[in-house]
């Protein structure tokens, strides 16, 4: 159905709330990073995903249901509900009324999801994407506008809570919705005025205490809400695709600055690490911002390591490879960041040309109380000296993780326990004291 024919079903239907022996909802799903799957695999294969995911749909729904396309990767689903009244009136009387009432909308919903979940096996290959989904319920004090306007209010709820969920609608959203867009604006702003800097972590040798490298960590001096983390904002970062201009600014002044800090004995390194977003890959101009940053900064590549997420490796295309494999002909280093709380761990370790794996704090955390946490990290450990991989530990606190990790045969260690993150001054100090970091005996 097309777009006007939805606007006229929707309006149909407010007409007929009252006759009606239940509820209608309009389902608003929307394809999660669909221009990344564009860039990455073509069009072709973007429109080869759209159309079966509209059949899927179709397969989903009830022949009284309408289902459109609303245009790009944006669907509409309008569904009526066929409870009786008794029924309505029996889980009205629950505590929590919005799920109950709605729980055979929420299973359908949920459908929806999943269907889009499910992975495409399409000519050219396999290929998974989510969706993310918002529902409002139709009343007569809301408008046919207002019900689209609500419904990608509570899709927007969807992403912005990780994506591949649903989300319903509550008034609260659009003031959500209204401070989001004042936070994009303000984003925007903020890169024309290098509003962000950049403060710096170091990394610790763990047997000999020796400072081996600083990681890269961004913070944002709002003008009036102070000094913001990458969780305030990075989000919208990424949704707005301003992630790429604000990568490229962190890559150069990380390079700028690492640089001045290198030792004058080579032997001695620092690297240098910074993250780099799913976003900046795919954008495929990563390889040309690394090169220029390298050259315009003087830091050797060797110096520079690039951290990527396993939600980046799950993209399993060939222009990723591509492009880390001239990474490394560059002769920069990958790590893979957070590593253990994505999916096919080892397969990316196996297939990406990967030098670094860094333990997620999640699993250091748990080391003095959990033997699972214990046998993992060993697991990783081991796997990746079979690898001829490097380890990397995060989140270090205490004197007893510590303990463990040098047991365990964990390489570099970063956490507060050495250091919390530095401004380049303090950092500065701290490298030029030339004060070896050395924890109380354990």
């Amino acid at each position: 159905m097309s777009r006007l024919g939805l606007f006229r079903e929707i309006h149909r239907a407010l007409n007929e709330l009252d006759a009606m022996e239940g509820d209608s909802f309009l389902f608003l799903l929307d394809i999660d990073g669909f221009k990344s799957v564009n860039d990455t695999f073509g069009h072709p294969v973007g429109d080869e995903i759209l159309i079966a995911f509209a059949q899927r749909i179709r397969d989903t729904i009830r022949s009284i249901d309408v289902a459109a396309r609303l245009g790009g990767d944006e669907f509409a689903v309008l569904i009526r509900a066929a409870n009786s009244k008794q029924h309505r009136h029996h889980i009205a009387a629950k505590t929590d009324r919005r799920w109950l009432i709605h729980g055979v909308h929420l299973h359908r919903g949920a459908r929806l999801v999943a269907a889009a979940a499910e992975p495409f096996d399409l000519p050219t290959g396999r290929v998974i994407v989510t969706a993310s989904e918002g529902i409002v319920q139709l009343t007569q004090e809301k408008g046919t506008a207002d019900i689209l306007r609500d419904a990608d209010v509570a899709m927007y709820e969807a992403k912005s809570n990780g994506r591949n969920r649903l989300a319903f609608f509550e008034p609260i959203l659009q003031q959500q919705v209204a401070s989001r867009s004042r936070l994009e604006a303000e984003l925007h702003n903020a890169i024309e005025k290098e509003e962000f800097v950049l403060h710096w972590q170091p990394t610790v040798h763990i047997g000999t205490g020796r400072t081996v490298g600083v990681e890269a960590l961004l913070r944002w001096r709002h003008p009036t809400r102070g000094m913001l983390f990458p969780v305030d904002f990075i989000n919208v970062a990424e949704d707005t695709g301003l992630i790429v201009r604000l990568g490229k600014w962190v890559l150069e002044q990380a390079c700028r600055q690492g640089s001045a800090w290198q030792p004058i004995d080579l032997g001695r390194q620092l690297t240098i690490s910074v993250n780099v977003s799913p976003h900046q890959i795919i954008d495929g101009h990563l390889c040309g911002y690394v090169r220029n940053a390298l050259a315009e900064s003087g830091l050797p590549a060797t110096a520079l390591i690039l951290e990527i997420t396993e939600r980046t490796l799950m993209v399993n295309s060939p222009s990723i490879h591509q492009q880390l494999d001239e990474l490394k002909q560059i002769g920069a280093r990958l790590a893979i960041d957070d590593f253990g709380t994505g999916y096919s761990s080892l397969a990316y370790l196996r297939s990406f040309p990967i030098d670094i794996v860094k333990i997620d704090q999640s699993f250091v955390a748990s080391l003095d109380e959990d033997e699972r946490a214990v046998a993992l990290v060993r697991s990783i450990v081991s796997i990746a000296e079979a690898l001829g991989l490097d380890t990397v530990a995060e989140g270090v606190e205490t004197p007893s993780q510590l303990a463990s990790l040098r047991r365990l045969g964990c390489q570099v260690a970063q956490g507060h326990l050495y250091s919390p993150a530095l401004s380049a001054e303090a950092l500065i100090h701290y490298l030029h004291t030339g004060e070896t970091v050395v924890p109380a005996p354990l």
